[in-house]
C-alpha cells in the first residue's frame, strides 16, 4: 500500500485559477502505476487523484519531469500522455498532471498480444511445412 505524505490526502482540489482543463475533472482514489517511457524504467506505484477526458493527476515516488511521456495504468485502463506539470511534495513524493493522448483497455492489449502470439506460432508452423 502506498504511504503518501501527510497533509496530501486523496481528493486534492485545485483552485479555479489553477485549473486549466477544458473538461470537468472527476476526483477519484485509485491505485495504479506510472512508467517513464523516456527511460523505460520499471513501473512505479501511483495514486490516481483525478481524471478528465484529457488528463490525469497522480502522485508517485517517481519524479517525472515536464515534457516526459508516460504510461499510466489504473483500473482497466492504460493511458499514454505527456507530463504537463509536476511538483515535489516532500523528500520522496511528487504530484504531476499528464495530458492524455491515447487510452486503451488492458483486456484489449491482452487480446492483441494473444492474437499476435497465435499468428506468430502459425507463421512458424507454416514456414516449417514449406521447408
Amino acid at each position: 500500500m502506498l504511504q503518501s505524505p501527510k497533509g496530501n490526502e486523496p481528493g486534492h482540489q485545485t483552485t479555479d485559477t489553477d485549473d486549466r482543463r477544458t473538461e470537468p475533472r472527476y476526483e477519484t482514489y485509485s491505485v495504479g502505476e506510472v512508467t517513464d517511457l523516456s527511460t523505460m524504467s520499471p513501473a512505479h506505484p501511483a495514486e490516481i487523484l483525478d481524471v478528465s477526458k484529457s488528463g490525469v493527476c497522480f502522485r508517485s515516488e517517481l519524479d517525472v519531469q515536464r515534457g516526459v511521456r508516460v504510461k499510466i495504468a489504473f483500473g482497466d485502463t492504460l493511458a499514454f500522455g505527456e507530463v504537463r506539470w509536476r511538483r515535489q511534495l516532500d523528500e520522496h513524493w511528487f504530484e504531476a498532471g499528464a495530458a492524455i493522448e491515447n487510452t486503451v483497455r488492458k483486456d484489449l492489449v491482452s487480446n492483441i498480444r494473444r492474437a499476435a502470439s497465435i499468428a506468430s506460432t502459425k507463421q512458424s508452423s507454416d514456414d516449417k511445412n514449406r521447408e
